[in-house]
């Protein structure tokens, strides 16, 4: 199955797929975020911003904000919307109106607690087979607790239906991204920035990361393992 993401695949790791602004939790503006893009060569980013089926603030105003921002900007940039998903059947947390505006959207897990793998398989089913679901949002803070195969199994149904799979720089980079690895599946990269300095830390940890691999030096995987 074709998703919007994949019209953007040529910048999987060379553009940040998930941002956040003051609209939300975050402290930067769109604006702030744009410019800190800019200073990192970036050529694509996504805002990525916290939705619910009520959300509290106007999502048409941060999208008039980013298409104006992405008019005056060499930077490809687009709205998105971050849904959290919310039982096994997969149901999302966004409201109609929000999910025909956003250009791009992710699913992801919220919670602290440790999810078996029989519910996050049937929750991302659910949820990929019955919404335009474009990217899996971090998925390491429910995966890194499974048995490798567990998650590798679930990675690939993921893909399989053509949702591309977060590496999210904030939870577990360096133990997912050898997961990635070993599971071959592409991938795009997002900072989940809240704050500028965030952003470029983040940006500079990935740069790290990918020196690392070219050089072959190992990465850390620990999590569980067969």
């Amino acid at each position: 199955m074709r998703r919007r993401w994949q019209e953007y695949k040529d910048f999987a790791l060379m553009g940040d797929w998930h941002i956040h602004t003051n609209y939300t939790d975050a402290v930067m503006s769109v604006a702030e975020a744009v410019g800190v893009a800019r200073d990192l060569g970036l050529g694509f980013m996504v805002f990525s911003e916290h939705v619910r089926r009520k959300t509290t603030y106007d999502y048409s105003a941060l999208c008039l904000e980013i298409e104006s921002a992405a008019r005056s900007s060499f930077i490809s940039i687009l709205p998105g919307a971050e849904a959290k998903i919310l039982d096994e059947s997969g149901s999302l947390d966004i409201d109609n109106e929000v999910l025909k505006r956003c250009r791009l959207l992710s699913m992801a897990f919220h919670t602290s607690e440790k999810l078996t793998a029989g519910y996050v398989y049937k929750a991302v089913k659910g949820a990929v087979s019955n919404w335009p679901v474009d990217i899996w949002a971090h998925p390491a803070n429910v995966l890194c607790g499974l048995y490798e195969s567990e998650a590798i199994g679930i990675l690939n149904m993921a893909s399989a239906h053509g949702v591309a799979i977060e590496m999210n720089l904030k939870y577990s980079p360096e133990r997912f991204l050898c997961l990635l690895k070993k599971a071959r599946l592409p991938f795009v990269v997002g900072t989940d920035s809240h704050s500028a300095d965030e952003m470029r830390d983040r940006w500079e940890l990935w740069l790290s990361l990918q020196g690392r691999i070219s050089k072959g030096v190992g990465l850390k995987s620990g999590g569980n393992n067969e």
